[in-house]
């Protein structure tokens, strides 16, 4: 159910409410409110991340997608505003176990060159139980755009993520 952006009506002095007014201006705006757009994916099957490259990462499972942004047949790797404002997004990249180089994830919007502002991260080898690496940031889409997450390596070789890689995007304001 994709419910809009409520708008506000401005009172007039001696207006009185009607039903369409309250519905439309305090019933709608709650259950927007209580239904804003949530995407929780994550990766059930493996992906291979090449070394030395920033690579999309592909949800194939969608967990919760209440207004229909993600497909995990097409685009698996992103998420697609239905509904414009500000949202949150976490990224969580859990690579396997491995001694060597670097982990990143970079949080984008539409694909671009530019992270979201902070949505870099890198973090130190966890040589004992893979690796996990967090990034989070807000960002303003317009219905049709999307976010995705880019996971980066240096080990030397190709390296699988590992079954926690997980992608939050939830719509927080107009």
């Amino acid at each position: 159910m994709v419910l809009p952006v409520p708008s506000e009506m401005t009172a007039a002095v001696g207006g009185i409410l009607t039903a369409a007014q309250w519905n439309s201006n305090v019933r709608d705006g709650i259950n927007f409110l209580s239904n804003r757009p949530i995407f929780v994916g994550r990766q059930a099957t493996a992906q291979s991340i090449p070394n030395n490259a920033f690579t999309p990462v592909t949800m194939d499972t969608s967990m919760v997608d209440d207004y229909g942004g993600h497909s995990t047949s097409v685009n698996s790797n992103r998420y697609t505003a239905v509904v414009p404002g500000w949202y949150d997004v976490l990224a969580a990249i859990n690579y396997v176990t491995n001694t060597t180089g670097r982990r990143l994830a970079l949080l984008k919007v539409n694909n671009s060159n530019a992270a979201i502002p902070y949505a870099q991260v890198e973090v130190a080898l966890n040589t004992a139980n893979g690796t996990c690496v967090l990034a989070f940031g807000k960002t303003f889409l317009n219905v049709g755009d999307y976010v995705n997450v880019s996971a980066f390596q240096s080990s030397g070789a190709a390296l699988l993520l590992g079954s926690q890689t997980a992608l939050i995007v939830q719509w927080a304001h107009a």
